[in-house]
């Protein structure tokens, strides 16, 4: 019999033709642990958010939001909790910037700034609270966690230029949040 690596974790080996390792397996099984903190889950954000409406009964109307270049990837009160979806293709990850605006993510990942070149835009940012992929330096989007923003804009001066910070807390590592 041939064995492969799993798909899902790459550590353990299974016979050809299975799925997922046992591991995988009952992880994936945990219905509130599928999304979690530092997972791979795909190059398009259109295919992950797509998969991830499927199985979390996300708006699937919103999926046009996603997939091409020059989309802001964000789906508004797109979750059955009201959480908006972001997907972050530009950021300190990647070292470039996104439109008017570069996002900025923290080392140990607990909090992400967007950072407005002009801080009346800052102000007329979104202030829900959203479930974050972001694309890491392998071109992966990967799964950073939900975050709630503060509800004020800071304002900077940068390059002599003032700018607006928005700045968005991890509030769970995890998603669906488990109610306690």
């Amino acid at each position: 019999m041939k064995y492969i690596k799993c798909p899902e974790c790459e550590l353990n080996y299974i016979p050809e033709g299975e799925k997922f390792c046992s591991d995988c397996r009952r992880r994936i099984a945990l219905p509130f642990r599928d999304l979690v903190r530092g997972k791979e889950s795909g190059t398009n954000s259109r295919d992950v958010y797509e998969e991830c409406a499927k199985r979390y009964r996300w708006d699937m109307s919103q999926a046009n939001r996603f997939g091409k270049l020059g989309l802001l990837l964000y789906a508004l009160k797109a979750t059955p909790e009201k959480f908006s979806v972001w997907f972050i293709a530009h950021s300190n990850w990647t070292g470039d910037k996104g439109g008017k605006w570069q996002n900025e993510i923290s080392l140990d990942e607990n909090t992400i700034e967007v950072i407005w070149d002009d801080p009346l835009s800052a102000r007329a940012a979104d202030f829900t609270t959203c479930v974050v992929h972001a694309r890491n330096q392998y071109g992966q989007y990967e799964f950073l966690g939900v975050y709630k923003p503060d509800r004020d804009v800071k304002r900077v001066v940068k390059d002599g230029s003032t700018r607006g910070i928005v700045t968005f807390h991890r509030i769970s590592e995890y998603y669906p949040i488990k109610a306690d």
